[in-house]
């Protein structure tokens, strides 16, 4: 196994997180990063849309448990 066996690439098309990342950025995606731990705040998350198990989304985490929003 390759050490970049976890790694995804992402061509970015929406702007929903301008201006970090903009239409036509690309990203680098540790697909392994929260396997032993849990997403903190300000970390970047790539999930599936809860919908469309085949679409990815990437946003930044604002608040985790037991937070209030």
């Amino acid at each position: 196994a390759s050490i970049f066996d976890n790694f995804e690439t992402y061509n970015i098309r929406s702007t929903s997180m301008a201006n970090t990342i903009m239409i036509g950025d690309k990203v680098i995606c540790d697909e392994s990063a929260f396997d032993d731990d849990d997403p903190q705040r300000d970390d970047l998350v790539v999930f599936f849309s809860p919908s469309d198990k085949t679409t990815k989304y990437i946003q930044r985490c604002v608040a985790i448990g037991g937070d209030i929003i």
